[in-house]
């Protein structure tokens, strides 16, 4: 699993006063390796990812073209926000334009549900877009480990073109936030809402067999 990004062009965080919650996001193009080694521009869009400082937990996907390219980037960008419970944010960008542009949408996006205040940092403040950084330099791992995978069970190159990398993208924040043990012994989704979820999960894009349920006259499974 990897759209293997390189450099964070991009830094978007959420972040909130101490009783509040914390999130960064980041864009960054997505490239990968040709056969000969050198690195190929790929059909797959910016990686966007947002994780909340407070908590962990990580959202990431792959967007059409940097910045509010669509309305729907911002609305599920606000979709996650609020699916930590946030009602008052901070949303502070790098001040490149297009992150800019994109932390305003999704503060329109949040208008109904909770004051969304922007903040931009100033340039060359590496040390407050730092966790944003981390962020994508984990992602970008577990990307590169469930592509390698899927490679090696169906034996087939897998290029950043292809219509799976979405899928596989955003998977890999929802096994960040679901899985991944912090130092305190919780996952990011457990600090969340107080519970882990300990069931048994597939490998990414495994073939499942199961025996399909047979329908009753009144509709419901025998």
């Amino acid at each position: 699993m990897s759209a293997e990004a390189r450099g964070a062009e991009q830094a978007l965080a959420t972040q909130a006063p101490a009783a509040e919650e914390q999130t960064l996001a980041t864009q960054t193009p997505a490239r990968q390796q040709g056969e000969e080694g050198g690195p190929i521009p790929s059909q797959c869009g910016p990686v966007l990812v947002m994780k909340d400082r407070s908590e962990g937990n990580v959202f990431s996907m792959v967007t059409p073209a940097k910045g509010p390219s669509r309305p729907w980037v911002a609305k599920r960008c606000a979709r996650w926000i609020e699916s930590l419970g946030r009602g008052k944010v901070i949303l502070k960008t790098d001040g490149e334009p297009a992150i800019v542009s994109l932390a305003g949408e999704i503060k329109a996006q949040r208008a109904d549900v909770g004051e969304t205040v922007l903040e931009n940092s100033e340039a060359g403040e590496s040390q407050s877009n730092g966790s944003t950084e981390s962020a994508v330099g984990i992602v970008e791992g577990m990307i590169r480990t469930f592509k390698s995978a899927l490679k090696e069970r169906i034996g087939a190159i897998i290029r950043l073109d292809a219509p799976v990398i979405p899928w596989l993208v955003e998977h890999a924040g929802h096994v960040y936030s679901r899985y991944r043990v912090g130092p305190d012994g919780r996952t990011p989704l457990e600090r969340n809402r107080g519970r882990r979820i300990g069931r048994p999960v597939c490998e990414f894009a495994e073939q499942v067999l199961y025996m399909p349920l047979k329908a009753s006259r009144g509709g419901k499974a025998d």
